[in-house]
């Protein structure tokens, strides 16, 4: 994710001034307005020079925990959670934090052990239970314990994270009529919110609505363009779709703003090779930081462009690597069967 371009003039600017004495730092409402938006590189930005140049309030620091945190930096985050006084936040916040920041450390377990020990069962809130369901689904034992999600919406149902997290935890159970009504209850309370949208277009492939879920994507796209996976489901709808002209454009948008993101780089591979340029969708997946290895449509793309090029060799490898992943057997064992590979 890169920075919008608003927000990142604006903090460069200050930088270069506030060096030279001659400005003060972007006001704190840019800083806001960047994490509102999720341009939360923008946002660290803004901050740091705030603190650099002498903001020493509770509102700066917590604001930029958030934003590490979002950034998925927990050390970073603590430092910044430590600072702060019981003015500036309250007991039930300061908890969901150091949860959050142990959760994204990758210690779940961690997690659900300072929750469970550390904070006080009359200690609550909306963000302490999506705290212990994120860290519960990241253990695994999620399913042990659904009765969290259950009391986590009869005592917070208004929250629309919660509602996105119980959504995505039945997508990834099959219990489809579970997911869409977590969807729906999370968008009612917040038209705008980013991972519910995600789930509603994602719900709508699943029902064949290909069509639905474009426009779905193109909205989040539009909202929150610091992120570049709505992007990359919108090129790869289009060519999913037959909209080449229409991906290409996508892809060519996509990568100005987010240059080295694999999936993008991806679905670009998949647009040459739609039109026969399968020497340079080769280097495309080249260029690729993950092996194509670790994410298996670019595996069995891989295998296709080899085919194209003559290298059977290398197909056959990729291809018999694909056929060990059950969601994708079928497919490469048909590939295999067309180019009487063994």
């Amino acid at each position: 994710m890169r920075p919008s371009s608003h927000f990142l003039v604006t903090a460069a600017i200050a930088l270069v001034l506030v060096g030279c004495g001659k400005a003060p730092p972007p006001p704190f409402g840019d800083a806001q307005s960047a994490f509102d938006e999720h341009a939360y590189y923008d946002a660290r930005i803004i901050l740091m020079n705030r603190i650099d140049a002498g903001d020493e309030s509770g509102a700066a620091k917590l604001l930029l925990a958030r934003t590490m945190l979002q950034l998925g930096d927990g050390y970073a985050a603590e430092r910044y959670i430590d600072q702060l006084t019981e003015t500036d936040l309250s007991d039930a916040d300061r908890a969901e934090l150091k949860a959050h920041s142990l959760i994204v450390k990758g210690k779940p377990r961690l997690a659900l052990k300072f929750l469970e020990s550390e904070v006080s069962p009359a200690l609550t809130s909306a963000g302490l239970y999506q705290m212990r369901i994120w860290a519960l689904r990241e253990t695994g034992d999620l399913a042990k314990d659904t009765a969290v999600l259950v009391e986590a919406l009869q005592a917070y149902p208004g929250s629309p994270d919660l509602h996105a997290l119980a959504g995505r935890y039945y997508q990834s159970t099959g219990e489809w009529e579970f997911a869409e009504e977590g969807v729906r209850r999370a968008l009612s309370n917040d038209p705008d919110h980013y991972e519910a949208q995600l789930l509603d277009a994602e719900l709508a492939i699943r029902r064949g609505d290909l069509e639905a879920a474009l426009t779905r994507y193109q909205s989040i796209a539009e909202k929150y363009p610091g992120h570049a996976i709505p992007v990359v489901n919108v090129a790869g709808l289009q060519l999913d779709l037959g909209r080449t002209r229409e991906a290409e454009a996508t892809l060519k948008s996509g990568l100005t703003v987010h240059p080295g993101f694999d999936l993008l780089n991806y679905q670009k591979a998949r647009l040459e090779f739609k039109k026969g340029e399968y020497e340079e969708a080769a280097r495309t997946l080249d260029r690729m930081v993950m092996r194509v290895e670790d994410y298996t449509p670019a595996l069995i793309l891989s295998s296709k462009v080899a085919l194209k090029l003559g290298n059977r060799e290398l197909a056959t490898v990729q291809l018999l690597r694909a056929s060990r992943k059950e969601k994708f057997a079928e497919e490469a064992n048909l590939i295999m069967a067309d180019y009487g590979l063994d």
